[in-house]
């Protein structure tokens, strides 16, 4: 009987790649008798991979620039604000722990602007090191992309734009109207040392014109201490701006929730039939 022997030692133009597929549905493809896994485009997107070494150095590198540009502008504006402010806060007898917390609540509200401007002096400073460096040359020599490289600086800025909307709509606005209210009551707190509570927090001839209530307000005198008006007036309009009613009083005083008690009033209303023309 002939033997048949086999052959355990196939030419390399023999090997085929095995048909077993990776999980997720990866498929291979040969190249030069080698079994090459390719991922599909739709996963190969371009911040879908984690952060690799050029992304950490990058962004540590971009972060110290930041903060430290952070900082220095923070702290000119500070030193502004205390030039501005702080005669006034001595003035009223402010202690040390009343001038560090009324600075501490301002502070916020300088980011607005300060952010943006940071964020481009920073990545400026950043990517002219990496060029000065022959970094960036080095990375293109090695056929990274600029987009490639720079993916993080991208997701940075995206991040700090949603940090900027929401400083603007919260915390920006609470920081000047508390940093405002601050000060306000540490005046008051001083007047109300050296004078009667009737004097403190005073303004005259105070107007004010409510267009959506189609009102327009007047004071004699004014005292933002009590929320108290002395000698008021309170005209009301129509759509065509005629006059409706005036309201005259001695006293208002503003309640608590919103709405107005006047003290010594008259309403008066136009009548063309009176000889005054009004009743």
């Amino acid at each position: 009987m002939a033997r048949t022997t086999a052959n355990h030692n196939p030419e390399p133009d023999q090997v085929k790649p095995s048909a077993t597929k990776p999980p997720g549905g990866v498929n291979p493809r040969q190249r030069a008798g080698a079994c090459v896994w390719v991922l599909p485009l739709s996963r190969r997107t371009l911040f879908s991979r984690p952060l690799n070494l050029l992304d950490r150095y990058l962004l540590r590198e971009w972060l110290k620039i930041f903060g430290l540009a952070l900082a220095a502008m923070l702290g000119l504006l500070l030193l502004f604000a205390v030039k501005e402010d702080l005669t006034r806060l001595l003035d009223n007898r402010a202690g040390i722990a009343d001038v560090t917390v009324y600075y501490a609540v301002k502070l916020p509200g300088y980011l607005s602007f300060v952010l943006p401007l940071v964020m481009l002096l920073s990545l400026l400073y950043t990517l002219g090191m990496l060029h000065r460096n022959g970094e960036i040359n080095a990375l293109r020599a090695a056929g990274v992309g600029l987009v490639r490289i720079t993916r993080i600086l991208w997701l940075a800025g995206a991040l700090l734009c949603g940090l900027m909307g929401w400083l603007n709509a919260s915390v920006i606005p609470w920081s000047v109207e508390e940093s405002r209210l601050i000060l306000q009551n540490l005046i008051y707190r001083h007047e109300t040392s050296t004078a009667s509570p009737e004097q403190v927090g005073v303004r005259t001839a105070v107007g004010f014109a409510n267009l959506r209530a189609k009102r327009m307000w007047f004071f004699n005198r004014f005292s933002q201490f009590k929320g108290r008006g002395y000698g008021v007036s309170v005209v009301e309009y129509d759509p065509q701006g005629q006059e409706v009613s005036r309201l005259l009083a001695g006293e208002a005083e503003r309640i608590t929730g919103g709405g107005w008690i006047f003290y010594d009033g008259r309403e008066i209303r136009p009548d063309p039939a009176s000889p005054t023309g009004m009743r």
